[in-house]
């Protein structure tokens, strides 16, 4: 790498991107903050209108410079390795996100080099950190048991999927507008399966939140660890003030939660956080499952006279086998004598649960269909409530009105309006999500439902996330984000619905979803109509998709799959448009009346195109950008107001045995350095020359 000292003129010192500048497709908006290894821009997605943040690898306390054509360079060889550091660890950063399958985790859409360094772009999730959460002031009991609750639970799926976090503190949660804990900045994660290696040692903490093993103990890394953060963060909000360093600790004293809580919160509550926080991991809680119990048991145990349980370490000889956790056998006299007793207790205590308690719930789980009707004409009159209260597989009718909620699809269900048409069901929650599912299986099918108008950040209003949910028949209308969103792998079935008037995209695909769409009408909407991005795969066909705001259809950072035999036409831009690293397969479309280019390839995207109709469009038919890449067979590119196909300097691409004609530029338009193969195509009925080789004008 070169260093300052090798130019006769001083570079310039590297700053942060200026607002209003680009990468890709994004554009920055400001500086949000830095960490040790990164800035962090807010950003907006040029495409879907959609808010991002920017991740750019920028290392404190390493001077960093540019030349003028925006390399960087470091200005000593010193810094250049650690420049050289930050950018595998960011790199490191961006293959965890790619493999992490976890809900609760701010997702990545695409990584990006550029400027001789690296940028993540990151979803930016509406809502709080934690940190600001907590400047507010000591929480309630309930407030504190859920937020505990849900950092837990966004822990335990980053377990589940085989890493652990390693920094997780106040600043690294968002708190969503929906109440989930959703875990950020995974600079310092790793895979389980390396949690014991030497080279761990050397990874980034932050004192108060980092358990004592990461400061360098012989102890392996392990859920635990990530545990110990947790309680840290649940004694600071019992305590109103952070968790003393675990050195500090291991050093000196520390007033316990039990103590420093005490007739705040429940006992039980605090005694959880004190058993996670236990200095020494063999002892502390193991996971975060266990802690999650021990919360819950925390949360919900009696006010009585009974003395609390307490947890103590038993003394052991070193050398001594593990502990059985079998329960020690009682002498059988002992037994006998007191078997009846316990038994007639067991019976009354069974014969009143299932007064009590059992019947009711007895009946919430072996019910097949719930009605809701919101003049309580129902089972029940909110839709929320039959979705808490039905089991697994259960088919939830809603009956004609308005319905002011935001729902979670955590099981197989199914949704169905049971009005004249689906105007008549409507589902309008005041902010966030209309529905987010979760579940393996459901279906949503017969309702309007209509995104909450925000402030430009976009919430969707289907969130679709993992499983195949089936969403047939409905409207989806309004809000200021997307109509639908599949992602996280989700292989949902999109099919019969109107999107209309739609704030942002009408559908959202990203982050490896797959998925069918198929015959729906998109219209009028404020941004494309399909975005496909970030690794998903889905099939698209058979839509009809008119009057966008932006492109018709936008495959973009990676993003794949078939569009076939849909009808695209009378967008504000481009018919179909495709671009950094996109290559999906399009087959048998109708692409017409676009107010730019019927398709636009440009910035490495490529793709096959074969068999489809590219007519009317008000600039030419096919435009091929700098980079892109395309193979096109046996299209019809015909009555184009300009050329039928204009490939511009950087362009690449190979036609074979398409029909070009009627067009009213050339048939072929090349820049000098295009690098466009041409097979045998029938190229008749355009201006002269029907090929035109060098400097083509710009659409």
């Amino acid at each position: 790498m070169e260093t300052a000292g090798s130019s006769t003129t001083a570079a310039p010192t590297r700053v942060p991107l200026a607002a209003g500048s680009r990468i890709n497709g994004y554009e920055i908006r400001g500086v949000l903050g830095r960490g040790a290894f990164a800035l962090i821009y807010a950003a907006v997605d040029r495409e879907s209108g959609y808010e991002v943040l920017v991740k750019e690898c920028f290392p404190r306390g390493v001077a960093i410079r540019e030349r003028g054509n925006g390399a960087v360079v470091a200005a000593s060889d010193a810094h250049a390795a650690d420049f050289t550091e930050a950018v595998e660890a960011i790199r490191r950063e961006a293959g965890i996100l790619s493999t992490l399958d976890a809900p609760d985790v701010a997702r990545l859409l695409a990584t990006i080099d550029a400027h001789g360094t690296v940028y993540l772009v990151l979803e930016r999730v509406e809502g709080s950190t934690l940190a600001d959460v907590l400047r507010l002031g000591r929480l309630g009991t309930d407030e504190a048991a859920g937020l505990l609750l849900a950092m837990v639970d966004s822990v335990a799926g980053v377990h589940e999927a085989g890493f652990l976090h390693r920094d997780v503190k106040p600043a690294n949660v968002i708190i969503s507008a929906d109440g989930r804990a959703v875990l950020t900045d995974f600079g310092a994660a790793r895979p389980m399966a390396l949690t014991g290696e030497p080279t761990l040692r050397t990874s980034e903490l932050t004192p108060g939140y980092a358990a004592p093993e990461q400061y360098g103990r012989e102890d392996a890394e392990g859920p635990w660890t990530d545990v110990y953060a947790v309680a840290a963060i649940g004694y600071e909000i019992v305590a109103g003030a952070p968790l003393p360093d675990a050195p500090t600790r291991q050093s000196g004293q520390m007033i316990q939660a039990v103590e420093v809580g005490a007739g705040r919160y429940r006992d039980g509550f605090l005694r959880a956080i004190d058993a996670a926080l236990d200095l020494d991991p063999r002892v502390r809680t193991r996971s975060a499952e266990v802690f999650e119990a021990e919360l819950l048991a925390g949360i919900d145990e009696d006010d009585d006279d009974l003395p609390p349980t307490v947890r103590i370490q038993r003394a052991s000889e070193p050398d001594s086998p593990p502990l059985s956790l079998k329960p020690p056998r009682r002498r059988a006299a002992q037994t006998t004598r007191r078997w009846p007793v316990v038994v007639a207790v067991l019976l009354v205590t069974v014969f009143a649960a299932a007064g009590l308690w059992g019947w009711p719930r007895y009946q919430d789980w072996s019910r097949d269909v719930w009605t809701v009707d919101a003049t309580g004409g129902g089972d029940v009159q909110t839709i929320g409530e039959a979705v808490a209260r039905a089991r697994s597989g259960a088919t939830v009718r809603i009956r004609p009105g308005t319905y002011a909620e935001s729902l979670r699809l955590a099981h197989p269900m199914d949704l169905v309006g049971i009005g004249d048409s689906p105007a008549a069901v409507v589902l309008a929650p005041t902010g966030g999500t209309c529905l987010v599912a979760i579940a393996e299986a459901g279906t949503v099918t017969g309702m309007t439902l209509k995104g909450a108008e925000g402030d430009g950040q976009g919430a969707p209003c289907l969130d679709l996330a993992h499983g195949r949910v089936l969403v047939e028949g409905n409207i989806i209308t309004g809000g200021s984000g997307p109509g639908l969103r599949l992602r996280d792998g989700a292989e949902a079935t999109v099919r019969g619905n109107q999107f209309v008037a739609v704030g942002g995209p009408a559908i959202l695909i990203e982050s490896a979803a797959r998925g069918t769409i198929t015959d729906n009408i998109v219209e009028d909407t404020a941004r494309a109509g399909i975005i496909v991005r970030g690794g998903a795969v889905p099939v698209i066909a058979a839509n009809a998709i008119r009057h966008t705001g932006q492109a018709g259809v936008l495959f973009a950072a990676g993003g794949g799959g078939g569009l076939a035999n849909n009808v695209i036409a009378e967008t504000r831009a481009s018919g179909v448009e495709v671009r950094d690293g996109a290559n999906p397969e399009i087959i048998g479309n109708r692409i017409s009346a676009a107010t730019e280019a019927g398709v636009y390839v440009y910035d490495g995207g490529a793709g096959r195109f074969s068999d489809n109709v590219i007519t009317g469009n008000t600039y030419s038919g096919v435009v091929i950008g700098a980079d892109g890449d395309p193979e096109m067979t046996a299209n019809r590119i015909t009555d184009n107001a300009q050329h039928g196909v204009l490939a511009l300097d950087g362009a690449r691409g190979r036609f074979e045995d398409n029909t070009i004609t009627g067009n009213g530029g050339h048939g072929f338009a090349m820049g000098m350095n295009a690098e466009i193969v041409l097979g045998e195509n029938a190229v008749s009925g355009n201006a002269d020359p029907q090929v035109q080789t060098g400097e083509a004008p710009k659409p």
